[in-house]
């Protein structure tokens, strides 16, 4: 409890060009913070579980890693970037926290695009970050070489009665989504074959109730208990706008996964048990337990070590820093504000 106080109380401190800055701790003196995910696994334990693009070192159609190890973003409005900034700047330290390495970096773009009527319109250089308040959380998974006037997009609402009912939390799964990762319970081999459209695995390593998704009245009635039905298969969910195709087996020839060893129960892009379940006496159902021991799988809030260990797999180390394509390091004329609020966060107090 006092490890979140301190946590939550540096998260929400400090926003980049703010007139107000709040000292906080940099996250280099929370050694304690990133001894939570320590494990006593070998790397190439760690390095068994993965569900993610293929990385690349040059652009590709397919969905890939981003150039440079640098993901920059752009805030699609005033609005957006008074909601988000905070959350998803105290969400990157949180994976930069777990270990995920250094020269790997996110941030403002430096040369986001003037707005068109009112938006900043989608780019292939970065990604658009646009707040919302529908209940949904979509993020474009990794980078690709894209058509005009497209790109990466994430699409956040900031609410905390959704996900894992925390901002922050669920930004860090989010952001997993941007660097290249898919969700852990989607891999084909998760499920069992013959029971799950598109399934490859010997046995479902989770035990599914359907019923308990909290849009399940969009399919009731309309199931017939075969693999090809909304509760069986991600197409059929697609196609009817059911939410259980979150969680459903989703084979894409451009992903790379490991098959042996056990499955990451700890990744922070496995959902949780309660996630997408139908508020039941004033909290979420369960839509699944562990299959194995009828485990409820609590909310991952932080990434595991073996979504760190595959992040930086993915990523080179050679990344350039200080990095000009963001605003927060490099020559940009942004860089003195940023420097000075990061200055006076430090300096708070030694007066």
């Amino acid at each position: 409890m006092q490890l979140s106080k301190i946590i939550h109380g540096c998260l929400y401190a400090a926003v980049a060009f703010s007139t107000v800055v709040i000292a906080c701790p940099d996250y280099d003196e929370l050694p304690f913070y990133k001894a939570l995910n320590e494990s006593n696994l070998s790397q190439d334990e760690l390095m068994k579980r993965w569900y993610t693009v293929i990385a690349s070192d040059g652009p590709s159609f397919n969905p890939t890693t981003w150039p440079d190890s640098t993901l920059p973003y752009c805030f699609e409005d005033d609005n957006s970037r008074t909601q988000l900034a905070h959350i998803i700047e105290s969400a990157w330290n949180v994976w930069q926290a777990s270990g995920v390495n250094y020269r790997i970096d996110m941030g403002e773009y430096n040369d986001c695009p003037d707005p068109v009527n009112g938006a900043v319109p989608r780019g292939a250089k970065y990604m658009l970050v646009r707040a919302q308040n529908n209940g949904k959380m979509v993020t474009t998974v990794g980078t690709q070489i894209y058509s005009s006037g497209m790109g990466a997009l994430m699409r956040f609402d900031p609410s905390p009665a959704i996900g894992m009912r925390d901002p922050v939390a669920n930004m860090v799964h989010e952001i997993g989504h941007a660097w290249g990762f898919f969700h852990e319970q989607q891999r084909p081999s998760f499920w069992k074959y013959g029971e799950y459209a598109e399934a490859k695995g010997d046995k479902n390593q989770i035990k599914f109730v359907c019923e308990n998704m909290s849009d399940y009245d969009i399919v009731d009635g309309r199931l017939d208990g075969t693999i090809d039905d909304a509760c069986h298969s991600y197409g059929k969910a697609k196609d009817l706008g059911f939410s259980a195709l979150e969680f459903m087996p989703m084979p894409l020839p451009f992903s790379a996964q490991l098959d042996d060893g056990d499955y990451d129960w700890k990744s922070v892009m496995l959902y949780a048990s309660p996630i997408g379940g139908a508020v039941r006496n004033g909290a979420p159902a369960n839509v699944y337990t562990r299959a194995s021991d009828g485990k409820v799988i609590a909310y991952n809030k932080t990434p595991s070590q073996r979504d760190v260990s595959r992040f930086n797999a993915m990523y080179s180390e050679k990344a350039p820093y200080p990095n000009p394509c963001l605003i927060n390091q490099g020559c940009s004329p942004k860089k003195a504000v940023f420097m000075n609020a990061k200055a006076k966060c430090k300096n708070v107090g030694k007066d």
